[in-house]
């Protein structure tokens, strides 16, 4: 017996970026670093996940914030709207979903280039479930010296997976 499922699901991870007003500067007052190879990042539980953050200097008022969100799941993703009463594949609109990034206070303008100069939109995963999304954050508003800041990052999806379980049938009149 098999059985398809579709259901709505959303990932939610937060990390944090180094944020300072001249990002490209280092300063021994400095609380964390701006260039780094290995941000912690924290994922709900969830077939899509976010992993390897990256952050760097990309210029006087700039960090660039690199990460990979990946299908580890079984199952494929669709866009949010792409079910409403069956669950059947629909080979055009695979391995899409909807992200959004987003500072903790909001004070920060995002724009990812795969999301098209944006914080948020759709993005199609490669043929080993994944993606690398690359975000530059502004930080002509920041402090001086540095600090954390949230980075929220937020994936909406629909979820396909299949469920089987085999069966034997006997001969009722043995």
């Amino acid at each position: 017996i098999r059985a398809d499922v579709c259901y709505l699901y959303q990932t939610r991870a937060t990390t944090k970026a180094c944020i300072k007003k001249k990002a490209s500067a280092r300063d021994v007052t400095d609380f964390c670093q701006v260039n780094n190879d290995n941000v912690n990042v924290e994922n709900s539980a969830a077939p899509v996940q976010i992993r390897d953050v990256t952050e760097r200097s990309a210029g006087t008022n700039e960090v660039q914030l690199t990460f990979v969100v990946e299908n580890v799941g079984s199952g494929r993703v669709y866009p949010k709207n792409t079910f409403s009463s069956e669950c059947v594949r629909k080979d055009d609109k695979e391995d899409r979903l909807e992200i959004e990034v987003r500072t903790g206070s909001g004070r920060h303008n995002v724009k990812c280039s795969q999301l098209g100069n944006s914080n948020k939109g759709e993005i199609r995963l490669s043929t080993d479930k994944q993606k690398q999304i690359r975000c530059r954050i502004s930080t002509s508003t920041a402090p001086e010296n540095a600090v954390e800041e949230p980075i929220n990052i937020i994936v909406n999806y629909f979820y396909r997976d299949a469920i089987s379980t085999p069966i034997t049938i006997e001969d009722s009149e043995n």
